[in-house]
């Protein structure tokens, strides 16, 4: 059994009234927030789990959860034989929700018998600058191409998250300026973004003659067919298609891209106090991350 897969739905029991109206409202809270369909899905659903674990152990209020109660989740979990990475991801729900109610109720639920680390990127989460213009260089001038160089330079040259690239819209870039304005997102707080001379001849470029060909009716920047949107799944498939020609052998995602380019920023000296407002995090321990795994791999020179 898997938590969180098809098999595990079939055997959950259903949630009583009293931890279904917490899962809806903690569902409604992480989309005000601002946080991808796909985060809103997975946090749901492994809070669902544990809520499901708590009945089980006729726990009936959350005020009466414990540090052993999530201790003894957390080992359940591990005798599954599950990944690091999927275990970590269902105590983050929980931890989430704490967050929830501490805004919600101005109560803390236990959480100190379970420490989660933080998962650092590795050197093969990044892609080297040579690396990085490969995949600019397999892209032509078509319609498609352009798209797909803007889509590029939005997750590489901008450092926007893979949410916040398909969020864009073609007011929120300021050509004179050369800034490009972040929309509220998963740090509830817009940001403004740099954007290179070079990089926004391509964005002009991809407005003026493939946006029109491709979808003009689109409402954000960046646009699929007249039958489809442009989400975060069609960015993930479209970098695996952009990757395909090229000699990478890394397995790369969007924020890989996101990685990379503050990577190379500590490579050229950028303070990371800069680079953390670049990124748009809230708390200076997360840029950090990026210093670590520099430092780690010996990539600063």
């Amino acid at each position: 059994m898997i938590v969180g897969g098809k098999k595990d739905q079939k055997q959950e029991r259903p949630l009583n009234n009293y931890y279904q109206n917490y899962v809806d409202g903690f569902k409604e809270w992480l989309i005000r927030l601002g946080y991808a369909k796909s985060t809103v899905k997975s946090n749901t659903y492994k809070l669902r789990y544990f809520f499901n674990e708590l009945q089980s152990l006729q726990i009936t209020s959350i005020y009466q959860i414990e540090n052993t109660h999530i201790d003894s989740y957390h080992q359940k979990l591990m005798r599954l034989s599950l990944s690091t990475t999927y275990i970590r991801s269902c105590l983050l729900a929980i931890k989430n929700f704490n967050k929830f109610i501490q805004n919600t109720e101005h109560y803390t639920i236990g959480f100190n018998a379970v420490t989660i680390e933080q998962q650092i990127p590795n050197a093969r989460d990044i892609l080297t600058k040579k690396e990085v213009n490969s995949l600019f260089k397999s892209l032509d001038d078509s319609p498609i191409g352009l798209r797909d160089k803007t889509m590029l330079h939005l997750l590489y040259s901008c450092g926007l998250r893979c949410e916040e690239v398909t969020k864009v819209r073609v007011k929120d870039l300021d050509y004179h300026k050369q800034l490009l304005y972040v929309q509220p997102g998963k740090t509830r707080q817009g940001r403004y973004v740099p954007i290179h001379s070079k990089v926004i001849r391509v964005l002009k470029d991809y407005e003026r003659y493939a946006r029109p060909v491709i979808n003009p009716n689109g409402y954000y920047f960046l646009v699929g067919s007249k039958t489809k949107n442009f989400t975060t799944k069609t960015v993930r498939r479209r970098l695996i298609r952009i990757l395909e020609p090229t000699a990478i052998t890394k397995i790369i995602t969007p924020h890989c891209l996101r990685h990379s380019i503050a990577t190379h920023l500590l490579e050229q000296g950028v303070k990371i106090e800069h680079i953390k407002q670049f990124l748009g995090h809230r708390n200076l321990q997360t840029t950090q991350r990026y210093v670590r795994v520099t430092l780690k791999e010996g990539l600063v020179k």
